[in-house]
């Protein structure tokens, strides 16, 4: 074999090596979503903290991006203004879940003692191995009685 050739196949085994070592640093880096209930539990903390007003424990499940662009207070007053379903509702239900890397999008069903189902899409990132609440979209008010597919809560 030629010096060119044994300096290629060097090469070609380092590269394997480097990759390698890449591919396993980010599997261990990622949270596993085997069972969603963990994403969940973030949610419905963060629910629980709302309707009790305890703003300090909700904005605690916030993502480290969310807190640098918002403070506690703006992050209160959103709550009330933008979420105020939130406030109201005695239940929540969960919908379909959709991963994408270190993200995940979950339509979440905020139910008030009327009946009235708010249909919610939260953003959820991995951070240092848990569940943060990146975004909450609200998507729509659906009347009592409509059929809701999911899992409740």
């Amino acid at each position: 074999m030629t010096l060119l050739g044994k300096f290629s196949l060097l090469l070609f085994a380092i590269a394997v090596c480097a990759i390698a070592g890449f591919v396993s640093f980010r599997n261990e880096q990622q949270v596993a979503v085997e069972h969603p209930h963990g994403i969940y539990q973030v949610v419905a903390a963060q629910f629980v903290s709302v309707r009790e007003a305890d703003y300090i424990q909700a904005y605690d499940r916030t993502s480290r991006t969310f807190q640098v662009n918002f403070d506690l207070d703006e992050f209160a007053s959103m709550t009330r203004t933008y979420i105020p379903s939130m406030a109201r509702a005695t239940r929540v239900e969960f919908g379909t879940f959709q991963r994408s890397g270190h993200s995940i999008r979950l339509r979440v069903y905020l139910i008030d003692r009327k009946g009235v189902a708010t249909a919610c899409l939260y953003t959820l990132v991995a951070e240092a191995g848990q569940w943060k609440i990146e975004n909450i979209e609200v998507l729509s008010e659906w009347p009592k009685g409509s059929r809701l597919t999911g899992l409740r809560v």
